[in-house]
């Protein structure tokens, strides 16, 4: 498998459900951005998704302080959490 394809899988997806306040103070796209950057170099040589975790797992904080960051700099403090979970995402056609 080349890198994991998170940005593809998440390109049109919106969590309105775990940031129903934060779309209206912060720029979502931004925190998902600069989340998928940061973890992008983390991923190298992930082959498939047990590497990927083993790369990411004892980043969370790291990626965390990320996110809260972003929404910081847009005026936001809600909460930041991520974590490693199966998620369901709608197929693109």
């Amino acid at each position: 498998m080349k890198r994991l394809e998170i940005s593809r899988l998440m390109d049109e997806y919106e969590d309105n459900e775990f940031f129903p306040q934060g779309g209206e103070t912060a720029d979502l796209q931004a925190v998902k951005a600069r989340v998928l950057a940061q973890a992008a170099p983390m991923l190298d040589g992930a082959s498939d998704r047990e590497s990927a975790e083993r790369a990411l797992s004892p980043r969370l904080d790291e990626l965390a302080r990320t996110a809260a960051d972003v929404l910081a700099a847009e005026g936001c403090s809600d909460p930041v959490a991520v974590t490693l979970d199966n998620q369901w995402f709608p197929t693109k056609e």
